[in-house]
């Protein structure tokens, strides 16, 4: 059993730096780059009418509708991008819908570029690595009847691997990345950092449990 869950791992973590290598990671509209178009409507409306909108005229089911503006009252449409076409249509079909008269000209259009990975993790880096120094720290000191190497195997070793699994999996699935995946990876980190101290701190006592019998013998 042992080795058959080491193979899956092994042909998880070699088939997602294969894919991660040739594809990258799939990113959703949040990171990628982008054309964003706002439109003044000026009156209530919903989401998904605007998105049946853009669907209709562009035909791409990845598109991000937001609500602006302090009432609401303008409506936001992320996407890969758009043509002067699409744009003049979405429009137009927009001011059929609201009774309006925009022009092209009345719709501010943004060029967002890119989010490089590397930029969402930054933050992240130093607070993790100054964590799993102390982590490793205490428990070499709390466990320090054990082997030192092992004890910095499961602190240390661990987590990277599960976040190596992860990733993997989120290539090898094409799972869009989108604003879930660090909170996701956070807690993952957390749980196996707990399962990891809790097993070692459950080894601990079943020692000191085994000394005294010896003991009192």
């Amino acid at each position: 059993m042992k080795r058959t869950i080491q193979a899956i791992i092994t042909f998880i973590l070699i088939a997602g730096i294969l894919i991660l290598a040739i594809l990258g990671l799939n990113v959703s509209l949040d990171y990628c780059a982008n054309e964003q178009i706002e439109i003044y409507i000026g009156k209530d409306f919903e989401n998904e009418d605007i998105r049946n909108i853009v669907k209709e005229v562009t035909g791409n089911e990845w598109v991000m509708i937001q609500k602006v503006e302090l009432y609401e009252d303008m409506v936001s449409i992320t996407a890969r991008d758009f043509s002067d076409e699409q744009i003049e249509q979405i429009n137009q079909k927009i001011n059929e819908k609201y009774e309006l008269e925009n022009t092209v000209e009345d719709i501010t259009i943004t060029q967002n570029a890119k989010i490089r990975g590397r930029d969402l993790i930054k933050p992240y880096i130093l607070p993790i690595a100054i964590t799993m120094i102390i982590l490793a720290i205490y428990a070499l000191i709390r466990f320090r009847k054990n082997k030192k190497w092992k004890v910095l195997l499961k602190v240390v070793g661990y987590p990277i691997l599960v976040e190596a699994i992860y990733l993997s999996l989120l290539g090898i699935t094409r799972l869009p990345i989108t604003r879930f995946v660090l909170p996701v990876a956070m807690l993952l980190f957390v749980v196996t950092i707990f399962v990891v101290f809790t097993r070692l701190e459950n080894q601990r006592e079943q020692k000191e449990m085994k000394e005294k019998q010896k003991k009192n013998k």
